[in-house]
């Protein structure tokens, strides 16, 4: 709730989500909307992240595309820095989060609405800051590649 007054919206309802693994999120209900209140993951609690999913949900809003707008401060910002963290306040769309695959139709359908969302951004000119090291994205990318024949062995 005192995160929440950043915004100076009047809750009615503020439950925390148990699914995720990088931040940690919540339900917040007013008397009329829905939101994702959520505090960012150290590493990315710094304006950069929010800013590019800004960019990014705007261009999606364009295309009329549902996407989770990030809703600005009553001074403009779009996170505040709690310590080493950072909040931010993200306008709900209908739908339900799952933390795992219940079928296989499941899994094709999320792989479905991937491959929608790469369509929709295949045109997206924006300016998107970068905001982690890219040494952190090689190593893992090492690390994945070489254990992948591995799991595919194991697999068959």
């Amino acid at each position: 709730n005192e995160a929440v007054k950043k915004w100076g919206i009047k809750t009615s309802y503020v439950r925390a989500v148990a699914t995720g693994i990088f931040n940690e999120t919540y339900i917040v209900k007013t008397g009329s909307a829905t939101f994702v209140l959520q505090k960012l993951h150290a590493l990315i609690s710094n304006p950069g992240p929010t800013e590019n999913y800004a960019a990014v949900a705007g261009f999606l809003a364009e295309k009329n595309i549902a996407a989770q707008k990030v809703m600005p401060l009553t001074n403009g910002d779009l996170i505040f820095k709690d310590g080493g963290r950072a909040w931010r306040l993200l306008r709900s769309i209908p739908g339900r989060v799952y933390s795992k695959t219940k079928n296989a139709a499941m899994a094709k359908e999320a792989g479905m609405g991937l491959g929608r969302f790469h369509k929709a951004v295949a045109d997206f000119n924006g300016n998107l800051r970068k905001t982690l090291p890219m040494f952190r994205y090689a190593k893992v990318l090492r690390r994945l590649r070489s254990n992948r024949g591995e799991f595919v062995d194991k697999k068959r």
